[in-house]
């Protein structure tokens, strides 16, 4: 179960962005590793969890979207907003990776940042063009499934370099999922 970013700042949700500020530094003071050296595992994680609440709740946009999905981030795989048996990655499934504390670092390993987001990222694209199978005849049509470049790992380039081009890039990545829309 995930805790409220306003629990985490001990605020109230209607907390202004001057009091969301106070709270973060007075929280950050509290749990910064350096100042707990009895505890550094525990006050790693709860920095984390505050540096996250605190980027969400001080930018006007994120904290609107986060009040508006808050329960459903809260509630993460519990419910699910699709009926039973319903195949797909459902929103429920995908507000965990609204968090920090899905990954482990930001290297490449199985737990880390890249291997999660991008294991993620393929599987909503398999989903895609599975569904782009059944709704499209491909044999007979000249319409082709989409393509979705992989997530890629932290040595990915931003822009391929054209006298190489080795695979997909950072750029090809959010070209083609900032204008994702389901099949």
């Amino acid at each position: 179960m995930r805790t409220c970013h306003y629990v985490v700042l001990g605020v109230e949700k209607n907390a202004s962005e001057t009091d969301i500020k106070k709270a973060y530094r007075r929280k950050a003071l509290e749990w910064h590793p350096d100042k707990n050296h009895h505890r550094v595992e525990e006050s790693t994680k709860q920095f984390a969890l505050i540096a996250e609440a605190y980027e969400v709740l001080s930018d006007p946009q994120e904290r609107a979207w986060y009040d508006s999905h808050r329960d459903a981030i809260l509630r993460g795989d519990e419910k699910s907003d699709q009926p039973e048996g319903a195949a797909g990655t459902t929103s429920a499934d995908l507000m965990k990776y609204f968090s920090s504390t899905i990954y482990k670092g930001f290297k490449d390993n199985a737990d880390g940042f890249f291997a999660v987001y991008r294991n993620i990222f393929d599987k909503m694209a398999q989903e895609e063009e599975e569904a782009f199978s059944m709704a499209n005849d491909t044999t007979s049509s000249r319409v082709s499934p989409p393509h979705f470049p992989s997530f890629g790992g932290s040595k990915t380039p931003y822009e391929a370099d054209p006298e190489i081009s080795m695979g997909d890039d950072v750029k090809q990545f959010y070209n083609a999922w900032l204008t994702f829309s389901t099949t």
